[in-house]
């Protein structure tokens, strides 16, 4: 939305709250709040990133933003031009809000100077059912692209592409893996690379003819800076360096490029002497993942000119706590002829569930603290091949609107 008018015509009551999650004042910065269509002026922003509800209405965007206490500041960011319906019908919109609202990723800018009327105007019962969840990435209220949704359905289709060539090259073993680091890295290296090279490369992470060098490195730029951002309740970063052989130089445009968008160290070694490289390469991976991973590399080639590393460090909280004493051991089936035992951990409580039995599989969606879940997918007895099939075929998206509380 590129204008949004607001008048505060309804006097009430103020009130004294705190927010549910804080807003850091380090994100605060200087912005254009466009009083009118003529009319431009300079306030202060404050900015989060976290899941709040959201109803996108023919009308306005409704945004509710929690305080601790079962209370919300509910927000109405009338649509270009349509100031007037929205002051006639705000009692309307507010039950539209109830029943449409969704569970969305949303980036929050709330203008200082105007806040503090519109916390005393906007203030409702938090009580309502989740109706429908989906996530979604909303950098503004602008009508224009940013350049990390112009990435994302590369990512989401390398990803599943990536996945599924690994489950059938290893039918009968277990997978980790973080497709967003091996397509981070190969962006970092299409960012030096020109013609052919780079448009094989930009092929293969799944981006269209249509998707520039340019976007996707500030696609990558803009993935960063979230993941990166600070959190009070988790642990999440990540980091990226290029090991560089001790005699070879690069252009200085792409290490540029590399620090710029990619926020990624470059580091001379001397690939001659395997040990020094090798520990010095796997003393930078420790640090940055806090010990976890101690021993990346067992040994570097002497002809190696180049490394290049991702990490991806995570800690988190779960929202509710497993009871270690209810941690037993049971059978977990590795197929349909093989089973071990495992420790198994154990909680009752109300978690959001989607069953999807016409494609063979639950979903569960359990939350840490800090607006995070960790998304898991349970398929049924003799269905896994078929869930993986459609890993491909039906987007996380939609899956994740079937999700009810249970």
């Amino acid at each position: 939305m590129k204008f949004v008018e607001k008048r505060i015509r309804n006097k009430t009551n103020c009130m004294s709250r705190k927010w549910e999650k804080p807003f850091d004042e380090k994100f605060t910065k200087e912005g254009d709040f466009h009083v009118n269509k003529n009319l431009t002026v300079k306030v202060p922003f404050m900015s989060k990133t976290g899941f709040y509800k959201v109803a996108e209405l023919d009308e306005a965007t409704l945004v509710s933003v929690p305080y601790k206490g079962n209370a919300s500041a509910l927000f109405i960011l009338p649509k270009e031009g349509k100031m007037k319906a929205v002051e006639s019908h705000q009692s309307d919109l507010v039950k539209k809000f109830k029943s449409h609202c969704q569970r969305t990723a949303m980036r929050v800018f709330l203008f200082v100077f105007l806040s503090q009327a519109l916390l005393c105007a906007g203030v409702f019962g938090h009580h309502e059912k989740q109706e429908e969840h989906h996530e979604k990435q909303v950098d503004d209220h602008t009508e224009e692209t940013s350049p990390l949704q112009k990435i994302v359905p590369g990512n989401v289709k390398f990803s599943y592409s990536f996945y599924n060539h690994l489950a059938n090259k290893y039918p009968s073993d277990n997978l980790f893996l973080s497709p967003m680091s091996i397509s981070l890295l190969f962006s970092m290296l299409s960012a030096g690379a020109k013609g052919q090279t780079q448009t094989q490369i930009h092929e293969t992470l799944g981006f269209n003819v249509s998707t520039t060098s340019e976007d996707i490195n500030k696609g990558f730029q803009q993935l960063l800076r979230l993941v990166n951002q600070p959190n009070t309740d988790l642990e999440l970063n990540s980091a990226n360096a290029l090991f560089l052989e001790q005699h070879t130089e690069l252009v200085e445009k792409f290490i540029e490029d590399l620090k710029d968008f990619y926020e990624s160290e470059v580091i001379h070694s001397d690939f001659q002497k395997g040990d020094e490289a090798k520990n010095q390469i796997n003393a930078y991976v420790e640090k940055k993942t806090n010990g976890k991973i101690k021993e990346l590399l067992k040994s570097v080639s002497p002809a190696t000119l180049l490394v290049l590393i991702n990490t991806i460090y995570f800690k988190g909280t779960w929202l509710h706590s497993f009871d270690e004493t209810r941690t037993r051991e049971a059978d977990f089936h590795v197929d349909e002829n093989k089973s071990i035992k495992v420790p198994m951990m154990t909680i009752r409580e109300k978690f959001l569930v989607a069953i999807v039995r016409e494609m063979g599989f639950v979903m569960v969606d359990i939350p840490y603290k800090g607006n995070t879940s960790a998304i898991l997918i349970v398929p049924d007895k003799g269905k896994l091949q078929e869930v993986e099939r459609a890993l491909q075929n039906v987007s996380m998206q939609t899956w994740r609107r079937l999700i009810r509380p249970m």
